[in-house]
């Protein structure tokens, strides 16, 4: 017995040092902890780690942290490879203390991604997940998210959204004004994208008396920026250029050029508003040079130049092309990275299972040797009561399946005699009917009326003198209503078209177009079969 256990807990030695691997958790979470203050570290250490190296373990972890990472850089995720790593694996997981960011970070790119169903679906847990913890930077920012995603399907629910998030992060206690500013910034906008340019103007120029008196230049030229786009919007083209001008002088981002550019280019400034773009226009930045093209698009249709409409227009066309294709492209090549790296991790773990597989059979043959005999004898026992087991529950088996068949055999008979019984009775009430109609058609062509008792009669003989006909039609053709069922069995017994007219009271050309009616009804696209073959078929 001594020596059984020192083999096993040599085993085990073994095992553990071959599935050793170096863990990457604490970079990651070192990296966690920086996001918030300061996001270019957690970056540069998320960076040295490389996806990489991370394992399957630690890949939701890290996938998260480079996403808050990212978004405290105020860098937007276009692309979910990374994100849907996280996501998949901590949706799972309401109760985890990373569930509540991950579903914000998911809601926010759903909703980037106009799959606003989502959105809502992911922040509405991000905010109950949010509220559960206490953290309030996520609760608002989820709040303002959602309120973007129901802007336009639902407008007051919208606002109430905005203005719980005001309301919830002005009383906070770790409140700053740049994010205060962020969110009156979102109501603004609302009001803005909603017509409301009055109100849209009021609360602008309030945040920007605090912007000016807190004396930051980013909360300044972000509120110049959102007055010029509310000029715009509204089509107020001198204000539009003022309050664009005035960030242009304090800042000069690719963006602010192109606000001040649509500007110019609303109150018919048309070389400033070209100057001003072409350099966005032969810059890197697709996205950007696209918007370029479709200001100067605008431009060029308000001057009437239609040379120049053409050539926009054909420039904004082909970068949009070359943009969804290198977006394929990063895709198609994200994919190949991941096809390779599991094709890697393949070969790795092939190789590992044949070392584990060679240690587990040394030691399973030198457990087998040494307990041989004993396993042997259990084994033959237990085939023994097996097999008996065995016997015992076919024969039982054999008893209840002759049983029930002897019981099935009885209940098919007894139906069967009522079926017959019925068949009678109904088949001789029937046969009235049939040869009052048969006797009638071969009059002189007066009308021949069918009352309910008789359509009833006609009814029960078809259902249960011919292979149930009528239930049958009424599955196959659940649109049919009452007046189609009793023509289809007239057609079923085998009336001519004489006889169907004098039923009806019209000629037999009107029988006929009747019948192609219901060819399409009945969904016939065999050409060559009538209607009467298939109701004969049925």
């Amino acid at each position: 017995m001594a020596y059984i256990n020192r083999i096993a807990l040599l085993f085990a030695l073994l095992l553990v040092l071959a599935s050793c691997r170096r863990s990457h958790v604490a970079a990651i979470k070192q990296s966690m902890s920086l996001a918030d203050s300061f996001p270019d570290r957690a970056l540069n250490i998320l960076d040295s780690v490389r996806q990489q190296k991370v394992s399957d373990a630690e890949q939701p972890l890290y996938a998260l942290a480079y996403t808050l990472a990212l978004g405290k850089k105020s860098i937007e995720v276009d692309d979910d490879s990374l994100l849907r790593i996280a996501y998949n694996y901590y949706s799972k997981l309401p109760n985890d203390s990373l569930y509540g960011r991950c579903m914000y970070y998911m809601g926010n790119y759903f909703h980037r991604s106009d799959s606003d169903a989502k959105a809502i679906y992911c922040l509405k847990k991000s905010i109950k997940a949010s509220i559960a913890l206490r953290d309030t930077n996520y609760w608002c920012n989820a709040l303002r998210v959602l309120s973007e995603s129901e802007r336009y399907t639902h407008p007051q629910r919208s606002l109430a959204y905005l203005n719980k998030s005001i309301a919830i992060y002005n009383s906070y206690s770790h409140a700053i004004v740049y994010n205060k500013l962020a969110f009156a910034n979102a109501r603004v906008l609302y009001y803005a994208q909603t017509s409301h340019y009055d109100k849209a103007r009021a609360e602008m120029n309030e945040s920007l008396k605090l912007a000016e008196a807190y004396g930051d230049t980013a909360m300044l030229a972000d509120g110049y920026m959102l007055m010029a786009i509310i000029e715009t919007w509204s089509e107020n083209g001198k204000e539009a250029v003022k309050w664009a001008e005035k960030l242009w002088q304090l800042r000069r981002e690719v963006r602010d050029r192109i606000v001040l550019a649509e500007s110019y280019s609303l109150l018919g400034e048309y070389e400033k508003c070209v100057q001003l773009l072409r350099p966005v226009m032969q810059g890197k930045d697709l996205a950007d040079a696209y918007e370029a093209y479709s200001i100067c698009q605008v431009a060029a249709v308000r001057k009437h130049d239609e040379q120049a409409i053409l050539a926009y227009t054909d420039s904004a066309t082909n970068t949009l092309e070359v943009l969804f294709r290198n977006s394929l492209d990063e895709r198609n090549k994200y994919y190949s990275e991941l096809m390779q790296k599991s094709s890697e991790k393949r070969d790795a773990d092939k190789r590992m299972l044949i070392y584990v597989a060679s240690i587990v059979v040394l030691a399973v043959i030198i457990v087998l040797l040494v307990c041989m005999w004993r396993y042997k004898r259990a084994h033959m026992k237990k085939m023994q009561a097996i097999e008996l087991d065995n016997k015992n529950k076919e024969l039982a088996l054999q008893q209840q399946l002759a049983e029930k068949g002897a019981m099935l055999h009885k209940v098919e008979m007894q139906q069967q005699r009522e079926r017959i019984d019925l068949l009678k009775k109904y088949i001789t009430n029937n046969i009235d009917v049939v040869t009052m109609i048969t006797q009638s058609a071969n009059g002189l062509g007066a009308h021949i009326e069918i009352d309910e008792n008789g359509w009833e009669a006609i009814s029960n003989y078809l259902e249960n003198a011919d292979d149930g006909f009528v239930s049958k039609i009424r599955r196959l053709h659940a649109d049919l209503g009452i007046n189609d069922l009793r023509f289809l069995m007239l057609v079923r017994i085998g009336f001519s078209t004489k006889t169907l007219a004098q039923i009806y009271c019209i000629n037999e050309g009107s029988v006929k177009q009747r019948l192609l009616k219901y060819k399409a009804k009945l969904n016939i696209t065999d050409s060559k079969m009538s209607v009467r073959e298939y109701v004969t078929s049925l």
